[in-house]
């Protein structure tokens, strides 16, 4: 009953359980995925990082990133939200309190289009390039498998049962052990 999506020149629709009703999101910018931990609590990016805390949207502006090309936002909790994307395959982690800007993303990596995750130290990101990213709390690294696609949506149920879909209609699933 509480559902948000975001779109062109900064476009926000709210679902309440019967309508969609647009919303002032404070912003000009395209955006292109939202995430929210509760009903004062969702985050969407774009051209932009925007937050939504119950009233109003409030543009964010991490240190040393603009925010534009975000392809990307996920979180586990709050104080753990992930977002990928623009033209350097930027990763930023927002603790709580502020956004951090992962700067170890693993070389020969490219493109990202998604994030997601089972845990604070199991998150994985997708796109073109070499394999997937993961972050397993302290780095983040290369897993490859199909690194020939790439992957521009990723759903993650449990640790064992991945999904990526890309390219060509390409679809991959991980069960933990073996992909299909």
């Amino acid at each position: 009953r509480d559902g948000w999506a975001g779109g062109e020149r900064g476009t926000i629709l709210h679902w309440e359980g019967v309508e969609w009703t647009e919303v002032a999101s404070a912003t000009d910018a395209d955006l292109r995925s939202v995430w929210g931990a509760g009903a004062d609590d969702v985050w969407a990016v774009g051209d932009g990082i925007l937050h939504w805390d119950g009233t109003a949207w409030t543009p964010m502006h991490p240190d040393g990133y603009s925010g534009r090309g975000l392809t990307s936002v996920w979180g586990l909790a709050p104080d753990d939200v992930w977002t990928v994307g623009g033209p350097t395959s930027t990763i930023l982690h927002w603790d709580g309190s502020g956004w951090t800007r992962i700067a170890a993303h693993p070389d020969g990596f490219f493109g990202l289009s998604a994030v997601r995750g089972v845990a604070g130290d199991d998150v994985l990101a997708v796109g073109s390039g070499n394999g997937t990213c993961h972050w397993d709390g302290s780095s983040w690294s290369i897993v490859a498998h199909d690194a020939s696609r790439s992957y521009s949506a990723l759903w993650v149920f449990a640790a064992d049962d991945l999904w990526f879909a890309g390219d060509a209609g390409a679809v991959s699933r991980w069960d933990g052990a073996s992909w299909t």
